[in-house]
C-alpha cells in the first residue's frame, strides 16, 4: 500500500516509536512517505534515521508565499503540474462557497503532493496533525485518513483548546487508534463512535533487548535509571525527593537521567539544594543504541509520571517497556494507561502521583532485595513480549490497513 505516515516533526530523538512505526511499515513492504508539519531544529538524530534513509522519504509541508503574486504564479504552476492527474481533486481545492481564494490556494499548495502520490492511507500521529491534514478529506474522499492519540493531544491540549476541538476529526476520520484504554475512554466521551475505534499499543523490537545484560551483584551499588525528556509530566523532581531520603542508608546508589528539556536547570538546581551532586547525574540527550546500553547496566528503572499543571499526561511510555525488555523492574506511577503495562506488584511498583513517601519505600524494597528486582524484570519481559511486542503489533496494524481499504 501507498501509505504516508504524519507527525508534527520528522526526525527527533523522541518520539522513537514514529521511526520505529516508519521502518516496520517499510520492512512490510508498504511504499512509505513522511509527512513532517514542521522542520527539525536539531541535528542528532538517531542512528536508524541514516541506516533506513529516512530523511530521504521526507516531505516538509509548506509554507504559503507571502506576497500575493507569488502565490497566484505558484497557484498557476500546481495546476499545470497536477490537473492531468486528478482533475477533480484540484477543481475540489477551489470551493468558494466555503472558503475564501486566499485559503483556497492554501489547500491547492497543500494538497499537491498528495495528489501527485496518491496515498491510501494518511496515519497521523497526534490529534492536531490530523485536524492539520483533515482538507485532505476533502480533496481526495478515497483517501482513509488514521490517527493514533498519545497522550498530550487528548490531555492538555484539550485544556489549550476545548472539548469540541475535535468534533469534524471524530465524525470524518476513518479509524482512531488511542494507545491505551484509558485514552479509548476518553475518545469515547469526546464522542468518538466506538466502532471506529481500536486500542493499538505502542510496542518495541524485542530483538534488540536479548542480550549483553549487566547487573548489580549486590545492594550497596545500585543504580537507578530514568529516560525521557526534562518536563513535568515525567515526574523527575519526586525521584530526587525520594533519593534524597534513601542516601543515607544506601551510600552507594547513583541515579542516571537521560535526556533533555526545558527543566533541566531547575532539576540540577534541586540536585544540589538536596545534596545529590555526588549520586545524581544528567546525561543529555541520548539516541537508541545510547538507552540500550543504559538500560543493561542499570538495576532499577524510575518514571514517576503525573499530571502536569496544563494538564499534560503521558500515553504509556516506550522507555517503560524497553526498560521492562531489558529486564529492569520499574517504579512509575498509577498515571493513565502505565498500569496496562506495568502490572503493580508484579513487573514492578507504583505509587500515587508525587508521594514521595510511598515512592522512597517502593525503591527500597527493590534496593534491599536483589532476587526480587530479578524476579519483576523476568516477569516484566514476558509482559512486554506477549502485549507489546512490535512483531505481533505490526501485524495488528496491518490487518487495520487492510480491513480500512476495503470500507467504503
Amino acid at each position: 500500500m501507498k501509505i504516508a505516515i504524519a507527525t508534527n516533526i520528522f526526525p527527533t530523538l523522541s518520539e522513537t516509536f514514529i521511526m520505529n512505526h516508519i521502518i516496520s511499515a517499510l520492512q512490510n513492504g508498504h511504499a512509505v512517505r513522511i509527512i513532517s508539519l514542521k522542520r527539525p531544529q536539531g541535528s542528532v538524530v538517531h542512528e536508524e534515521v541514516e541506516e533506513f534513509k529516512l530523511n530521504k522519504n521526507v516531505f516538509y509541508m509548506p509554507d504559503l508565499p507571502k506576497g500575493r503574486h507569488e502565490r497566484l504564479f505558484l497557484a498557476f504552476r500546481i495546476i499545470f503540474r497536477t490537473i492531468w492527474i486528478n482533475p477533480k481533486a484540484v477543481f475540489r481545492c477551489f470551493d468558494l462557497r466555503n472558503n475564501d481564494l486566499y485559503k483556497c490556494i492554501n489547500i491547492l499548495i497543500k494538497s499537491e503532493y498528495f495528489i501527485k502520490n496518491k496515498f491510501e492511507i494518511v496515519h497521523c500521529h497526534f490529534g492536531p496533525v490530523a485536524q492539520e491534514l483533515l482538507f485532505l478529506k476533502d480533496i481526495l474522499p478515497d483517501i482513509k485518513l488514521i490517527t493514533t492519540f498519545h497522550g498530550y493531544d487528548i490531555s492538555s491540549y484539550l485544556k489549550w483548546q476545548n472539548e469540541s476541538i475535535y468534533s469534524e476529526l471524530l465524525k470524518r476520520g476513518d479509524l482512531f487508534l488511542p494507545i491505551s484504554e484509558y485514552w479509548k475512554s476518553r475518545l469515547i466521551h469526546l464522542g468518538a463512535p466506538s466502532e471506529r475505534i481500536r486500542v493499538h499499543h505502542m510496542g518495541i523490537d524485542l530483538e534488540r533487548f536479548n542480550d549483553g545484560l549487566v547487573k548489580s551483584k549486590d545492594g550497596k551499588n545500585i543504580t537507578l535509571l530514568s529516560v525521557g525528556r526534562l518536563i513535568e509530566k515525567k515526574g523527575h523532581e519526586w525521584v530526587l525527593r525520594a533519593l534524597a531520603k534513601l542516601v543515607k542508608e544506601y551510600p552507594g546508589i547513583a541515579y542516571l537521567i537521560a535526556g533533555d528539556g526545558s527543566l533541566r536547570g531547575s532539576l540540577e538546581d534541586l540536585t544540589r539544594t538536596l545534596s545529590l551532586e555526588g549520586h545524581v547525574k544528567f546525561l543529555g540527550p541520548v539516541t537508541q543504541a545510547q538507552a540500550l546500553e543504559l538500560y543493561r547496566r542499570a538495576d532499577i528503572f524510575v518514571l514517576t509520571s503525573v499530571t502536569a499543571k496544563d494538564g499534560d499526561q503521558e500515553g504509556i511510555p516506550v522507555s517503560i517497556m524497553e526498560a521492562m525488555a531489558t529486564e529492569l523492574p520499574v517504579v512509575s506511577t498509577f498515571h493513565t494507561g502505565i498500569p496496562e503495562l506495568v502490572e503493580d506488584g508484579k513487573a514492578g511498583h507504583l505509587v500515587a502521583e508525587r508521594d514521595v513517601e510511598a515512592l522512597k519505600n517502593k525503591l527500597e524494597l527493590l534496593l534491599r532485595d536483589q532476587q526480587l528486582r530479578h524476579d519483576m524484570g523476568k516477569r516484566g519481559r514476558k509482559i512486554v513480549a506477549e502485549k507489546f511486542n512490535q512483531d505481533i503489533l505490526d501485524k495488528e496494524l496491518d490487518r487495520y490497513y487492510r480491513d480500512i481499504k476495503v470500507q467504503k
